[in-house]
């Protein structure tokens, strides 16, 4: 009886999914046949930024996506959008249907909509929940019925789709798996993401009940994988910190929240998603965390994102910053940008150190291995005092040796304006100085962040070489 429910179609949507090869690409070709009618293509990168392009009448159109995971890709005009399901090196050919309602796929079925549509129809429908409805309205026990409904219909879900698995392609059946969790940790998740429930008077039943269904569905090692399931995972960072979230600081407290509670992707995804979501509000201490993401961050992927979308390289000095005076351990003087223009082409790495901190002079042994390793390469290191007095400043770097080649040791004294736009790139923003401070400058003298990896910790080599992948050598 329940096979009769499923159309010839659905089969092959479910097979088709199955059958693909494992996604080792990330080249992904969408091509629009002749039509008559405006059309619109629109999609979610990986981090979830909406990506559309408008297409006129009457002309065949060629796309090519650059995706990681499998992602939705909405095809239609204005409302009349109809998602599709896309794997990295999928190809898909779409044209309008004869009504000019939507479009339809002709060379492959639906994929992850088609599969859902035909699970709901085996299945049958559940409980429903309703978006908005008060949590703290709820009993208990209802709840518990509400909650084991939801649950039973997601294994009920995943036991129909395990009489398709193709064992040959298991990253795929892995990851329709993981989004049919999703959208049900989604649906639970409604109340919280879309109801007028006060965050602070949820019963602790439901969060006991969000906490089981965060290790169903997380796991502890899961891959990120599609729209739904990093969706479900931001809305489940802001409810592990939404006793904290009051509009004023939510930005801090969200990012704090995903290096806290999570690791690996999940904590590479949300700490990159936070800061792409945040970064129009030019929170004041939005860099500070950029450089947070880079000293844990380890994901290629994440990585270029926020260096090449996120990370603000066209800032520019001010007059007072360029026209600043050093004085070198030679005395002999050099100004900012005479400083940056000197070395333009390397990177540069900045000691921010001072004769009275022990934490700075403990570093300069290990400080000094980094040069060594890295001599012949373009990079630069400098150590900039703020003693406040010269004589200090002087006989520390004699000391220390803090002065070789391949480095250098300055003098800035407490030049409060100068150091501020160091560590805030702003005009007149300020945040507590402390140090040993570390700040790495790329090739054309931008700042890239200012809380490097200290030097006595072995991932900082790790941190130089990403950045001196960017660097140009002839």
């Amino acid at each position: 009886m329940k096979s009769t429910l499923f159309s010839q179609g659905i089969i092959a949507c479910i097979l088709a999914i199955l059958s693909l090869s494992d996604c080792v690409g990330q080249s992904t070709k969408v091509i629009i046949q002749d039509t008559s009618s405006n059309h619109k293509v629109r999609y979610y990168d990986d981090l979830l930024e909406e990506m559309s392009t408008t297409l006129g009448k009457g002309r065949s159109n060629n796309f090519t996506f650059n995706i990681s995971y499998p992602t939705q890709v909405y095809i239609g005009w204005e409302r009349k959008l109809t998602p599709f399901l896309l794997f990295p090196n999928d190809s898909l050919i779409f044209k309008e249907r004869a009504d000019k309602t939507s479009y339809e796929c002709v060379n492959k079925p639906d994929s992850l909509v088609g599969v859902l549509t035909a699970l709901e129809k085996e299945v049958g429908l559940e409980l429903a929940i309703h978006s908005g409805y008060k949590v703290q309205d709820v009993l208990k026990s209802e709840y518990e019925i509400l909650i084991g409904s939801i649950f039973n219909k997601m294994h009920r879900q995943l036991n129909v789709l395990s009489r398709y698995r193709d064992s040959t392609n298991t990253i795929l059946y892995q990851a329709t798996e993981q989004e049919i969790k999703c959208f049900t940790l989604v649906e639970l998740l409604s109340p919280f993401i879309y109801g007028n429930t006060s965050w602070k008077f949820f019963p602790t039943w439901y969060a006991d009940s969000l906490t089981k269904f965060k290790h169903e569905i997380f796991g502890l090692d899961t891959t990120v994988a599609g729209v739904e399931y990093k969706r479900a995972l931001f809305s489940y960072n802001q409810f592990l910190c939404r006793d904290s979230l009051n509009g004023k600081n939510d930005f801090q407290v969200q990012f704090n929240s995903a290096v806290r509670n999570f690791k690996g992707d999940q904590r590479n995804f949300l700490m990159a998603y936070i800061l792409r979501i945040n970064k129009p509000y030019n929170p004041a201490n939005f860099y500070d965390n950029v450089a947070t993401f880079y000293n844990l961050c380890k994901n290629e992927y994440f990585l270029k994102y926020v260096k090449d979308k996120l990370d603000d390289k066209d800032f520019v000095y001010p007059d007072y910053v360029l026209k600043k005076t050093l004085l070198k351990d030679d005395k002999s003087t050099i100004t900012w940008a005479e400083l940056l223009n000197k070395n333009k082409g390397k990177l540069i790495f900045i000691d921010m150190w001072a004769s009275w901190c022990p934490p700075c002079l403990m570093l300069m042994k290990p400080l000094n291995e980094h040069i060594k390793f890295y001599k012949g390469k373009p990079i630069t290191f400098i150590a900039l005092s703020i003693d406040k007095k010269k004589q200090a400043w002087l006989k520390a770097s004699k000391r220390y040796e803090v002065s070789q080649e391949g480095s250098g040791s300055y003098w800035i004294g407490q030049s409060d304006k100068f150091i501020q736009f160091l560590l805030t790139r702003r005009i007149g923003e300020k945040m507590p100085l402390w140090i040993p401070r570390y700040i790495i400058i790329d090739a054309n003298g931008n700042l890239i962040t200012v809380n490097a990896i200290q030097p006595h910790i072995p991932a900082l080599r790790w941190q130089i070489d990403l950045f001196l992948k960017d660097v140009k050598t002839d």
